[in-house]
């Protein structure tokens, strides 16, 4: 983020024609980003990784049904049917896997399925706003991911997070010496 801010005040600065991007949608997707985060840190409690490793890569199945209710896209029939032969994929792997896992519980796979509806939400309307108001990739996302830096310290701090790993890494030693 400082490294992005920084090269941002070298680089000469494009003129806007179509105005600034109102904050509140970017607040709107900065939560949305975070929550998108957390729920994915929080599934891996519940899920291996290989588990959640594929469900992550049926992220276009969800950026695709968000473009196509949201922001009315229309796709080809070839591309329905690439989603539909993932999906499919994905459930009969997940099928299996339930079956043979230790770590798979069903909060686990809600939390992804939470964390991709964010992730699309996010995508599309990252989309929609660059073309709208003229922004750049790298101004959005500094905004974006600044203010998601923001909101998840706050709440890290808030929840004793925060403090409890700054305790764990100024503890001298080895997890041995430590546990």
């Amino acid at each position: 983020a400082i490294w992005s801010a920084w090269l941002r005040h070298l680089s000469p600065r494009p003129v806007r024609t179509k105005g600034r991007v109102p904050m509140v949608r970017y607040l709107r997707l900065s939560l949305l980003r975070a929550f998108d985060l957390g729920f994915t840190n929080l599934a891996m409690a519940h899920l291996n990784y290989p588990a959640k490793t594929m469900i992550k890569s049926s992220r276009v199945v969800f950026t695709m049904a968000a473009g196509a209710i949201g922001q009315k896209k229309r796709y080809s029939v070839a591309e329905y049917v690439t989603v539909c032969l993932m999906a499919a994929g994905l459930v009969i792997f997940m099928n299996a896997d339930a079956k043979t896992s230790a770590i798979f519980a069903p909060i686990g796979i809600i939390m992804l399925i939470a964390s991709l509806c964010c992730d699309a939400v996010v995508s599309t309307n990252s989309e929609q706003i660059m073309k709208t108001y003229d922004v750049g990739q790298d101004e959005f996302i500094f905004h974006l991911y600044t203010i998601a830096l923001v909101s998840m310290g706050g709440f890290t701090i808030l929840s004793g997070d925060m403090a409890r790993g700054l305790s764990f890494l100024l503890t001298p030693g080895t997890m041995a010496e430590i546990e």
